[in-house]
């Protein structure tokens, strides 16, 4: 699904969607077009679009959205802002295709955990709390979200026919700022499929409430997270390869640490073969890095290399604070460049 693991957005992806996912796409359809307010097409009107229900259902999936956005405003109203603090307001619709839910054990899958993690990461929320209480007491502020989000639909929770509501709430362990609230409004779209589950067509809205302080702890524990660019072997008049390797962690917590302290173990170790090329992109979970390296050297030596720093930079077990699980490590891109006075010899 690209940038994302668990969710669809956007009406036309939600609509391609459903219509290649529905085991009967006539009740998908019927479904959505009860939420967006409208009557679904009788056979009639259907045979009069040549049988073709894809422009209709797009409409109907924008005014669902508009729909489940009205509720949201509703349900969730903006909190009071405390005097010295900001508030950070997040709206997306989403339609999530296999909504594991929290109940009984709080276990979800990792993915949804993760898909929030990235709302957060584009929108400059940080993705653990508690960073400055020390590894044992962080929070995977994603994970925390999804467990209070992905509950089943709950009978209290319901306005009007088929819309729900799931609210959160989430604070550091230790304090009660920053915090983030608001909640999930949303539908089930049954798929007709055997054994299927409902998919669930949503709008998500977050308040995220942060004073100055917090703001500050935050640009000191990035700054102090910050890589910098090792020397390397390879001229400036030479050529050489870049190499874009992507790391996928299962969890956000203390994992920003594991990720700085191992890319700056590999341009220490490499024999000044590596080096990082800034900036980095970091999605929440996903950390993703270009290295200068000489064209000898191949992107599969690079991996095994930022693999083995990250398996130094993981911290000793703990009874109260199991490793996280090592990650995965793709390598998304390879590029050779040829400087100018290089090509034309």
């Amino acid at each position: 699904m690209g940038f994302w693991s668990s969710l669809v957005h956007t009406a036309v992806q939600v609509t391609h969607w459903v219509s290649n996912n529905a085991g009967s796409i006539a009740s998908a359809a019927s479904t959505i077009a009860q939420i967006a307010g409208v009557v679904a097409l009788t056979d009639e009107e259907l045979a009069a679009e040549g049988d073709n229900i894809l422009v209709k259902m797009n409409h109907y999936v924008d005014k669902a959205e508009g729909k489940l956005k009205g509720v949201a405003d509703s349900i969730f109203p903006q909190p009071p802002v405390p005097s010295g603090s900001s508030l950070q307001v997040v709206d997306m619709s989403a339609l999530w295709p296999s909504p594991g839910t929290s109940e009984g054990d709080n276990m979800i899958p990792p993915e949804l955990g993760l898909d929030i993690n990235r709302l957060l990461a584009i929108h400059g929320i940080p993705n653990t709390f508690g960073q400055n209480e020390g590894d044992d007491q962080q929070t995977d502020v994603g994970q925390a979200l999804a467990i209070q989000l992905f509950v089943p639909a709950d009978q209290k929770h319901k306005v009007g026919d088929n819309i729900y509501y799931n609210p959160v709430s989430l604070t550091p362990q230790n304090s009660q700022s920053p915090s983030i609230s608001g909640g999930m409004v949303f539908y089930p779209i049954p798929l007709g499929n055997p054994g299927s589950h409902a998919a669930w067509h949503s709008h998500l809205r977050f308040y995220y409430i942060h004073s100055s302080q917090d703001d500050r702890v935050l640009r000191e524990e990035r700054r102090a997270l910050s890589i910098e660019q090792g020397p390397s072997e390879v001229s400036t008049d030479e050529a050489f390869s870049s190499a874009t390797l992507s790391v996928q962690w299962q969890g956000a917590r203390a994992v920003a640490k594991i990720m700085s302290d191992a890319v700056n173990d590999i341009q220490a170790t490499s024999l000044r073969k590596i080096s990082i090329l800034k900036p980095a992109v970091i999605d929440g979970t996903r950390f993703k890095y270009q290295f200068k390296i000489p064209t000898a050297m191949g992107p599969a030596e690079v991996a095994g290399a930022l693999a083995a720093s990250l398996g130094k930079a993981m911290p000793p077990p703990s009874a109260d604070h199991a490793l996280p699980r090592m990650p995965t490590i793709r390598v998304a891109n390879l590029q050779t460049y040829v400087p100018k006075s290089v090509a034309s010899t």
